[in-house]
C-alpha cells in the first residue's frame, strides 16, 4: 500500500486529529486515512446548483436578492 508523508502540519491540526482519533477509538493514522478516503469519494461541489438553490430559498423566504458580483466575491473568497 502507498505511503504519504505530511510535512509542516500545524500543531493545532495534529492535536485536533489526535482528539478525533481517540473519540473514534482508532489510531491517528487510521483516522487520517478515513478522513482522506471519505473526502476523496465526495462528489465535487456544483457551485451553479448551489447558487440556484440559494436563490430559490431566498425567494421563498422573501430574502433580498444577492447580486452576481456578491456571488463572485463569495466564490473568490471560498475558492481562491
Amino acid at each position: 500500500m502507498p505511503n504519504l508523508t505530511i510535512k509542516n502540519l500545524p500543531r493545532e491540526v495534529h492535536r485536533a486529529l489526535k482528539r478525533q482519533a481517540e473519540q473514534h477509538r482508532r489510531s491517528l493514522n487510521q483516522e487520517v486515512v478515513d478522513i482522506l478516503a471519505r473526502e476523496a469519494r465526495r462528489p465535487p461541489l456544483d457551485v451553479e446548483e448551489l447558487i440556484r438553490r440559494i436563490r430559490e430559498r431566498n425567494a421563498r423566504l422573501k430574502m433580498p436578492a444577492v447580486t452576481d458580483e456578491e456571488i463572485r466575491a463569495a466564490r473568490r473568497k471560498a475558492f481562491p
